[in-house]
């Protein structure tokens, strides 16, 4: 895999500064945002920054520290949208208050980090969380978008007095916070600042990862299949062989049938009802010796019924 080396990306949306009567837009400013990539097991890391090339400070409208008014989108190799577990995600968030943040000249303001997890198989940005499970091996691009409403913009000071300090200012300086505060509205930008798009490799599945992932969920990958008969059946966490078994189970191979059937008389039922479970799926007739050989000594009942159902999908 190729390993990431730091990567500027960026996008001038226009590169004409504001003049004294006219509003900041993203047609009048020269505002780059930029996309900066690193990448350190076990996972690749993406700041979003606002840069400033300007000699005046500028301002952006932001909501809480926690959240910030942005649309951030992950697409495949296709140009699909990458599944997202919020739909904001895609859609970006609306304000709900506000504070100022400065960028002073020649400065940049750092406004959310992304964390592909290879641990987990997702991508993080504050609220944000894309699957990529179905992404392993491939590239996803992001682009990321800020959005300030210009109906919205404002000289006023945020209504919640803890988010009167900018981000630039020591918390507690009432000094500072004044300061912070824009004294004319066209140092006040609004509107997109859009960045360009990033693609990002993400890294293929390996051992690591595929135990890491089973930990929390199932694997349904072929290309993750060697590691699920060779070593997640047979992991010391109880989790990490259920979800191994369950895998195995879609994945369809009758194959892995002989590096299941031992797993019939594990310790932990949720295994063996997994197992037994998988075994009907893969309908491969050598697991029924396996399968007769427990069904009168299983003593649980929920089991029991996944290992004759298993036993009629292979007779039947």
């Amino acid at each position: 895999m190729q390993r990431f080396s730091t990567v500027f990306l960026a996008l001038a949306l226009a590169a004409t500064p504001a003049t004294a009567g006219e509003p900041m837009t993203e047609n009048s400013h020269p505002l780059v945002l930029v996309l900066h990539t690193s990448h350190a097991l076990p996972e690749i890391r993406v700041t979003a920054s606002v840069h400033n090339p300007t000699s005046k400070r500028i301002y952006l409208q932001i909501k809480t520290p926690e959240v910030y008014v942005v649309s951030a989108t992950l697409v495949d190799d296709a140009d699909q949208p990458v599944e997202g577990m919020h739909d904001w995600a895609n859609k970006g968030a609306a304000f709900t208050d506000h504070r100022f943040e400065g960028i002073q000249p020649g400065a940049a303001l750092a406004l959310d980090t992304f964390a592909l997890d290879d641990a987990h198989s997702d991508a993080r940005g504050g609220g944000m969380t894309w699957d990529l499970r179905e992404q392993r091996g491939r590239t996803v691009v992001l682009t990321y978008t800020f959005r300030a409403s210009c109906d919205e913009r404002t000289l006023d000071p945020p209504r919640n007095p803890l988010l009167q300090i900018g981000g630039t200012s020591p918390p507690g300086n009432r000094e500072a916070a004044v300061s912070a505060q824009p004294k004319k509205l066209r140092d006040v930008f609004c509107g997109d600042l859009v960045s360009a798009p990033l693609a990002i490799e993400v890294p293929p599945w390996t051992r690591d990862n595929v135990i890491w992932t089973l930990d929390r969920e199932p694997v349904v990958s072929e290309e993750a299949y060697p590691y699920l008969v060779a070593d997640a059946l047979v992991h010391v966490e109880e989790k990490v062989r259920e979800n191994a078994a369950y895998s195995l189970g879609e994945i369809g191979r009758p194959e892995a049938a002989t590096a299941l059937a031992p797993l019939l008389t594990d310790p932990v039922r949720e295994v063996r009802g997994n197992v037994a479970r998988a075994l009907g799926k893969l309908k491969n007739p050598t697991a029924l010796e396996a399968l007769h050989a427990v069904k009168d000594s299983e003593q649980d009942d929920w089991v029991r019924s996944m290992i004759y159902k298993a036993i009629k999908a292979l007779e039947g």
